[in-house]
């Protein structure tokens, strides 16, 4: 019993919060609001369907629990398909007309429930709770699936078309809702009816943490982590506890039969102790075969940009220096562009000093009084299109948000999906520009983490390169200079001479 309410009240905290984050850092948008909706409806049903146990309540309340959980579950399926059908943004047009047309039917079976339709009868015993089918049981079954069929559809189609960010932001949702699905229609609506395992059909619910996660993440968060390397991740962490997990199951099973209950628990402890000691070794012996033999692209991309420390600091001529970080990018993320810019002191104009695929015309002059350049420096981390974008639709502060619209702008009109600031000293040396890359997939939170610290040691290599380039140039002025005055030193001794000897000369005439 305990046990129940304390999972109850973790269900509920957890998930209203999500809902009330939804809320606060939300785009405001419809999706977000159907999203908030259908997370209340969610956590409601799954904290009814709790509390329908004996342990908790009695027969008398969980019968009237039960009508209410099928109630509410067409309202889930309703909300769910018009989330679909929103996320990330609509595809068709009419949608007033579809909600309408689509509530006809939920309306029609969150009525039947309490009519004693959908579940017939309700028998409490050995604390499990047995439903009977009703009447429109499978018809009530039906609408589920049909309605979960048609948000997936519409996922799908949306999925094909979608590219870039909204592609990323989706895939998550997909996978949310695909795991969330599978266990509630094969929980909760096919197990009740089998009287020796109704039990189990509350495992069902745990299902609800996949969808909720996976969704709020996709909407709250700008840069996205990679699905690969989320799944990459959990690889290698589900194979390091199923190894140590095996290991304790084949040791015990050796032991078992001689050892003592004593003997087990000192057994189980000193397991414990070495499992803490070898798990990051394990960890790390299967991280390089995932990486190895399963996502080496992605493990080449993430070497060939935290190998490039080192090759920095061997180059202090600009112009390679700059052609090595290009090429670096151009190699580890493809983007179709890459293009960077370094401020010139004289001129007050950043200029484009290295380019892949950028042509100079699409760059302005831009001096540091422009609105991209001021942002950029102000906020002093990388700038992305699509998170811009965002911010504009969040921001209340009408100056702010004409601000962002104006860098969102000039990011647009440059072909720009990712900016990162070179700050040496607390000034913006130089800007690298990376165009949307060329598989239209966007930015990871793990591209841009990478990128950040590739900007912050090439801002240090390119200041040094510089600073060598300014002391090479003054040294070959001074070698000009000094070439020249001893030129003119040496003309001048011999045009003495020259003098001199035309004198003797002449004096040599004159006495004759």
């Amino acid at each position: 019993m305990i046990f129940g309410l304390f999972l109850i009240l973790s269900i509920s905290i957890v998930g209203y919060s999500l809902a009330i984050l939804a809320r606060k850092k939300g785009t405001g948008t419809e999706n977000t609001k159907i999203f908030i909706v259908l997370i209340c409806s969610m956590v409601t049903w799954v904290v009814i369907t709790l509390l329908e146990d004996p342990a908790i309540l009695k027969e008398g309340a969980i019968k009237s629990l039960v009508k209410i959980d099928y109630v509410i579950a067409p309202l889930m399926s309703y909300f769910f398909l018009l989330f679909c059908l929103s996320f990330p943004e609509k595809i068709t047009g009419r949608a007033s007309l579809k909600k309408a047309l689509l509530f006809l039917p939920t309306s029609f079976f969150i009525l039947l429930p309490s009519l004693g339709l959908v579940v017939g009868e309700v028998v409490v015993s050995d604390r499990v709770v047995n439903i009977s089918a009703g009447k429109f049981y499978w018809w009530y079954t039906a609408y589920h699936f049909v309605y979960a069929g048609l948000a997936f559809l519409y996922l799908i189609l949306k999925y094909r078309i979608l590219k870039g960010f909204q592609k990323t932001q989706l895939l998550y949702v997909i996978i949310g809702i695909f795991l969330t699905t599978i266990f509630f229609i094969s929980t909760n609506l096919l197990v009740p009816l089998i009287p020796r395992v109704a039990y189990f059909s509350k495992v069902g619910l745990y299902g609800i943490f996949f969808f909720l996660g996976f969704t709020t993440y996709a909407i709250l968060r700008y840069r996205l982590m990679d699905i690969r390397v989320v799944i990459r991740r959990g690889t290698v962490e589900l194979f390091t506890i199923l190894t140590l997990v095996f290991l304790y199951a084949f040791l015990l099973f050796l032991i078992s039969p001689v050892a003592q209950k004593a003997a087990l628990i000192a057994v189980g402890t000193s397991f414990f102790i070495v499992a803490l000691s070898i798990f990051r070794p394990l960890r790390t012996f299967y991280e390089k075969i995932t990486n190895q033999y399963f996502f080496s692209e992605l493990y080449q991309s993430e070497k060939i940009l935290k190998g490039i420390a080192k090759k920095l600091t061997t180059i202090i001529e600009s112009e390679r220096l700059l052609v090595l970080i290009a090429d670096t990018i151009f190699e580890a993320l493809k983007p179709g562009k890459i293009g960077i810019l370094i401020f010139n002191p004289e001129r007050g104009i950043f200029e484009l000093k290295k380019s892949i695929n950028f042509k100079k015309e699409n760059i302005p002059l831009l001096t540091k009084e422009d609105v991209f350049i001021n942002y950029l420096f102000t906020s002093k981390e990388p700038l992305v299109l699509s998170e811009i974008k965002l911010q504009t639709m969040k921001e209340k502060d009408e100056k702010r948000k004409d601000n962002l619209k104006k860098v969102a702008k000039e990011m647009e009109r440059m072909e720009v999906a990712l900016a990162l600031p070179l700050i040496v000293r607390d000034i913006l040396s130089g800007v690298i520009l990376l165009s949307k890359k060329m598989s239209e997939e966007p930015y990871s939170k793990e591209d841009i983490s990478l990128l950040s610290s590739l900007s912050s040691q090439a801002s240090i290599a390119i200041a040094n390169a510089q600073l060598y380039d300014e002391t090479k140039e003054k040294r070959d002025v001074l070698e000009k200079f000094y070439k020249v005055t001893v030129g003119r030193e040496l003309k001048m001794a011999e045009l003495k001479k020259e003098i001199e000897r035309l004198r003797a000369e002449e004096k040599e005439e004159t006495s004759d």
